[in-house]
């Protein structure tokens, strides 16, 4: 069962990783949730930053999965 998760806390947690820089794994160990769990709140969170931003933090694997996935 999937935890479920604020709206703010999905918006806190993709801006560790698109505008401070975090990468999924340091996100993960700053908020003691699970690396799926940060892959999926800035999958929910990525429609508000341009395709440039998200591919610069992602590697372009992981960019088109979360394409994919929010399909």
């Amino acid at each position: 069962m999937q935890a479920k998760y604020s709206r703010k806390f999905k918006q806190d947690a993709s801006k560790l990783v698109i505008e401070r820089e975090y990468t999924c794994q340091q996100a993960e160990n700053s908020l003691w949730v699970s690396l799926s769990a940060i892959r999926r709140c800035v999958s929910a969170e990525q429609w508000r930053y341009p395709r440039e931003a998200l591919k610069r933090y992602f590697g372009l694997a992981e960019h088109e999965e979360l394409i994919r996935l929010h399909k």
